[in-house]
């Protein structure tokens, strides 16, 4: 396998993030932010987000957004918020891979493999699971590459360079993993 390649998808109609929102008619801003990012946005993720914590917004005004966080299994989880018209806020996460997500990436980094030495590979050979990912602070998460015609799975550590039009780089390891991992 090839060990190094860059890869962008380009002009697809996907966000990496996921928009979520509500009316806070009532209740404070950063109350309404909590209770949407621990209710809502954690099932359309199809994460638990637990801890949500809100920065006070500098204002109420339209337009006005502000930073969040959550927990995911231990992994900060960032949020951003905005007020988008009055009474009400949208939040949308910005270090979350989304399922769909994966999918364009996984056929992008096939592509990508594929173009430079005819491996043969299918979407399916790079497994990255099928929820989505918290990224870690680097950016990165990993997925394995299983070559065709054999059982020898490639780590293949994939870093976003921009979540919100989806490019990154990738590099699939030398050596396949060990046939006990």
């Amino acid at each position: 396998m090839t060990p190094k390649a860059a890869a962008t998808i380009l002009g697809l109609v996907l966000s990496l993030t996921m928009f979520t929102s509500c009316s806070f008619g009532g209740d404070s801003i950063g109350d309404s932010a909590v209770a949407l990012i621990e209710g809502d946005l954690a099932d359309n993720l199809g994460l638990a987000l637990t801890d949500a914590a809100c920065d006070e917004p500098a204002s109420e005004a339209v337009g006005t957004t502000f930073g969040c966080n959550a927990l995911h299994d231990g992994t900060r989880v960032d949020i951003e918020v905005l007020i988008d018209r009055e009474d009400h806020i949208v939040a949308s996460t910005t270090n979350v891979v989304r399922p769909d997500a994966l999918t364009a990436i996984a056929a992008t980094v096939v592509d990508s493999m594929n173009a430079q030495g005819d491996f043969g590979l299918t979407v399916d050979a790079l497994d990255c699971g099928e929820v989505a990912i918290v990224l870690d602070q680097d950016q990165i998460f990993r997925c394995g590459l299983t070559e065709p015609g054999t059982s020898n799975v490639f780590d293949t550590a994939i870093r976003m360079t921009d979540l919100e039009t989806l490019s990154f780089d990738f590099e699939v390891a030398a050596e396949p993993r060990a046939a006990d991992e």
